[in-house]
């Protein structure tokens, strides 16, 4: 089992876990049901809570990657308006063989 996996599995056995405690306490009352009960409900908001901070820590993580693919290509990022490339370009020399 992966680690990333916990998470989901502990999710959804407190999912399972509420919906049969509540079944049953409905046809048998007992208190032992609502205890049930509760820990599902908190395994299932603990299980969510982590999924939803790894999925928020994934996503930063993509937007850090796409920003550093974006200073990689070389694109130009006026700050002082729009850019308006230079109507006497230079020739553009390679110095791979100097």
């Amino acid at each position: 089992m992966d680690r990333e996996a916990i998470p989901m599995y502990v999710a959804l056995a407190g999912t399972i876990l509420t919906i049969l405690s509540f079944l049953l306490y409905v046809f048998l009352p007992n208190n032992i049901y609502i205890a049930l009960f509760v820990t599902g409900v908190i395994m299932m908001v603990v299980g969510y809570v982590i999924i939803d901070r790894t999925n928020a820590h994934l996503n930063r993580e993509l937007e850090n990657l796409k920003s550093k693919e974006n200073d990689l290509r070389g694109e130009i990022i006026s700050l002082d308006g729009p850019y308006v490339p230079s109507e006497e370009c230079g020739p553009i020399e390679s110095l791979e063989n100097l």
